[in-house]
């Protein structure tokens, strides 16, 4: 019998992104323990997104439900897989029909917005 590995993917479909971190949707990544990608849809307009995190509180309960009414801080480097050295903001080159890895820092936020240069939607994958 062969060896089995098991895993919990996890999807979030038509995340809506717009070009201010106000406006843009809130995400949680309920239970995440990563890795996921991004997946920008052929004929998408964004070509560049940028990431705000929300912090964990005492208050939270081990990340169930949705998040709502947290402050959203920018959230910066370094990301070794992107080359994003230390103080620069955590922001990444995309193209419609293309995937990429979520960076990996994302899932240790209570809730996460991404900012694109444009509105758009993207989807997301990711083991839970």
């Amino acid at each position: 019998m062969a060896n089995r590995i098991s895993y919990f993917s996890r999807a979030i479909l038509g995340v809506s992104i717009t070009a201010s971190s106000t406006t843009t949707q809130e995400i949680t990544f309920v239970r995440a323990g990563g890795p996921g990608y991004i997946f920008v849809p052929s004929g998408s307009n964004l070509t560049s997104l940028t990431f705000y995190g929300a912090p964990w509180t005492l208050t939270d309960d081990e990340g169930v439900g949705q998040s709502t009414g947290y402050t959203y801080l920018a959230l910066y480097g370094p990301d070794l897989l992107y080359g994003i050295a230390v103080g620069s903001a955590l922001s990444i080159t995309v193209a419609a029909g293309k995937a990429y890895p979520i960076p990996s820092v994302l899932f240790g936020c209570r809730g996460v917005k991404i900012v694109g240069n444009t509105t758009g939607t993207i989807d997301l994958c990711y083991n839970g």
